[in-house]
């Protein structure tokens, strides 16, 4: 029923008898793991120097041509029952994993092909999970079959949404004798897209685009640098996208549009990454000074009128615990400090014990990872106060798309920013876009970031976060020779629909 040449890989394989385009692949496995494909012997030759047959076994495979397909069915006994077909978007060869998934009608030919192989291989009542070509000439040709669901989202999710069918209780319902049935309810035009990035890019907002795009469910984890894919265990735990629409053009456009929406993040100047580094050091020193002892009556403010609604909240950049004392009096039930300076969050730990505050206190490494910091728990909160403009554009963007991925839904997000009307604005040199080493002697050698506006707006976009409040506040010191400007923004995780 595999009507191909394969040949088993070894030492003494005559390698002039293969017949190329080949497909070299382990003899066991998943996921599209170590599969690639070759069209001449240098290119065989290559892929051979890259594998130790020592380790496991390798198959050489004839390259079939057409068009790829994703099956899921079932068996009930002995007749094959088909549930949905699904036509795979791939990545270009060498490598074949799918990056995407679109629902398809039922074909005749190929559900023909099954019951013949479900009684060739004597099947009785299982799931069936099947990869397959169909040629040029309309054959079905089988990749692999098992008896069980689709792993990638797709028995588990998209199956359900495009048809109507949760295979897995359908399946347990059959098990304990109870009512079930496999037949799909109906076939939408759907398409599950994964994301196939490399290197760095900015998610966006899909609560925004939900509607636009036909979007039904998603989830994004996208988050550092991203690899070439080449099979299924390097590009399934970045996420999906699912997307139902009138037609199947209609899904590959939107999902395409989808695609189109994510933005690619440039690398970080070098000389911004160690103007920013030497800036936290000097924070540090300027923080431990006892500089900051009060907590802003503006964020105190806010604080309190929300602590009814506030069960835990996260201060980011808590520095030697100004703040976390205030929110301690607010009764707020579950305090979390979150600073990057080792010695400044020695000094909160101490004066939060002096003091008789309540909270837990964590310091972040240089790449930021606040789901792991956190160990999965979510918050109500997250404050930023005096903390953004200390960082480059990559960093605060890099953070605020953090604090959305930790918060409940409806929690908020308070922070305020400097503003262009600042007395440091333009007091240094400008090292990147709106980021300066200032030269002032209070500040002297620190990094500081004023975006516009419209920038601060775009970075709770791509975050996933709507804006709900923009405030501003200014005060001056030294007798009106310097001006201390912010702008004031709340924000909230919007609730999934």
């Amino acid at each position: 029923m595999r009507p191909i040449e394969c040949h088993l890989i070894t030492p003494n394989l005559d390698l002039s008898i293969l017949k190329f385009p080949l497909i070299i692949k382990p003899r066991f496995g998943s996921g599209s793991r170590d599969v690639i494909a070759v069209k001449n012997q240098d290119e065989l030759k290559n892929a051979l120097s890259k594998i130790d047959l020592n380790k496991e076994d390798f198959l050489a495979e004839t390259l079939v041509e057409g068009v790829e397909y994703g099956l899921s069915g079932a068996v009930v006994n002995g007749k094959y029952i088909h549930i949905l077909i699904r036509e795979k978007l791939l990545t270009p060869l060498p490598y074949r994993q799918s990056i995407g998934n679109l629902s398809a009608s039922e074909i005749s030919e190929v559900s023909h092909y099954m019951q013949r192989v479900a009684t060739r291989l004597n099947l009785k009542n299982c799931l069936i999970n099947a990869d397959l070509i169909i040629t040029p000439e309309g054959e079905p040709f089988i990749i692999e079959l098992a008896p069980r669901p689709s792993g990638h989202y797709l028995s588990s999710i998209f199956v359900e949404i495009a048809t109507g069918v949760n295979m897995t209780k359908e399946w347990i319902n059959m098990i304990l004798g109870k009512p079930f049935s496999f037949e799909p309810k109906f076939t939408k035009h759907a398409i599950i897209r994964y994301f196939d990035f490399v290197g760095r890019v900015i998610a966006p907002n899909f609560e925004i685009l939900k509607e636009k795009l036909g979007i039904v469910k998603y989830e994004c984890n996208i988050n550092g640098v991203l690899g070439i894919v080449t099979d299924g265990a390097s590009i399934m735990n970045r996420g999906y996208a699912i997307i139902v629409a009138n037609n199947k053009q209609e899904c590959l456009a939107n999902a395409d549009a989808l695609i189109k929406k994510f933005k690619k993040e440039t690398k970080m100047n070098q000389n911004v990454k160690k103007a920013q580094q030497n800036s936290y050091k000097l924070w540090e020193e300027h923080v431990s000074t006892g500089y900051l002892l009060y907590p802003n009556e503006y964020l105190t403010r806010y604080i309190f009128a929300n602590r009814k609604s506030f069960k835990t909240v996260l201060d980011f950049g808590c520095g030697d615990r100004r703040h976390l004392e205030m929110m301690s009096k607010a009764k707020i039930p579950n305090i979390i400090g979150v600073d990057y300076n080792k010695s400044v969050l020695q000094i909160a730990k101490n004066r939060c014990n002096e003091n008789g505050v309540k909270c837990k206190v964590f310091q972040s490494g240089e790449v930021l990872n606040l789901n792991e910091i956190l160990g999965g728990e979510k918050v109500d909160c997250v404050v930023c106060w005096g903390i953004t403009h200390l960082n480059s554009k990559e960093t605060t963007s890099n953070f605020i798309k953090q604090f959305a991925s930790v918060l409940n839904e409806g929690g908020s997000v308070f922070a305020n920013w400097r503003t262009r009307k600042d007395s440091l604005y333009k007091k240094g040199e400008e090292i990147d876009k709106d980021t300066f080493i200032i030269d002032e002697e209070s500040r002297k050698g620190m990094l500081y970031y004023f975006p516009s506006l419209d920038e601060i707006e775009n970075i709770y976009d791509s975050a996933g976060l709507k804006i709900t409040s923009k405030d501003y506040e200014e005060f001056s010191t030294n007798d009106g020779k310097i001006i201390n400007s912010w702008h004031i923004i709340e924000a909230k995780k919007l609730k999934e629909i």
